[in-house]
């Protein structure tokens, strides 16, 4: 079913999808990336080979604390954090060593846990840190989504697809006034540009 899902929106394009058709894919990728969620990289590596696949590091923390006792949870967390605010992933894996050093022995499922999606934790530090900032977690992505589903889900049915596009525009819209950090998109372009050469082509307008 997810392969199925990633096929659609290669071959139809993202903008070439009708409304529907987004939302059947939506439901098809949600619905798979719950039973398994490592199954959706193969699939999305084998449809788009050139993608980076970055884990989200807010949920990887959430889960690394799920092991944690409360009491330990305030002086565990700046180790945590030292991984994925280190200057590269060298220095990153160095603070995955100084935490399994400190904090192994106790909770030595988070090491392993960390080392499991290493592949997948380290992309992001190909860009500079204040562009990390902005794709080192999911959760904007989340919400807006959870946002759009529920105003789609709300209104029920539309009488073409675009009367189903305005209403999503204005959604996005009301839902930026809520964003509490500006994205320096110009700044992200920039290195999206110099990252991803010919494969890139944004615009600052």
């Amino acid at each position: 079913m997810i392969d199925e899902a990633f096929r659609i929106l290669k071959q139809r394009s993202v903008a070439g999808v009708g409304i529907e058709g987004h939302l059947r894919v939506l439901q098809m990728l949600e619905h798979e990336v719950r039973v398994a969620v490592g199954k959706h990289r193969v699939v999305a590596a084998s449809v788009f080979p050139k993608a980076m696949v970055q884990t989200c590091i807010v949920h990887l923390i959430r889960n690394s604390l799920s092991f944690v006792s409360w009491k330990d949870r305030k002086a565990i967390l700046p180790s945590i954090k030292a991984i994925y605010h280190a200057e590269n992933a060298d220095a990153a894996l160095l603070r995955l060593e100084d935490f399994e050093a400190e904090w192994g022995k106790r909770y030595p499922a988070i090491g392993a846990a960390w080392r499991r999606a290493w592949e997948h934790v380290i992309p992001f530090f190909a860009f500079a840190p204040d562009i990390r900032k902005m794709i080192y977690t999911t959760n904007a992505v989340e919400a807006l989504n959870r946002s759009l589903r529920k105003i789609i889900k709300t209104r029920g049915s539309f009488p073409n697809d675009e009367a189903a596009m305005k209403l999503l525009y204005l959604a996005i819209r009301n839902a930026g006034i809520h964003w509490r950090r500006p994205v320096a998109w110009t700044a992200a372009m920039g290195q999206f540009a110099i990252q991803f050469g010919e494969r890139f082509a944004g615009s600052a307008d």
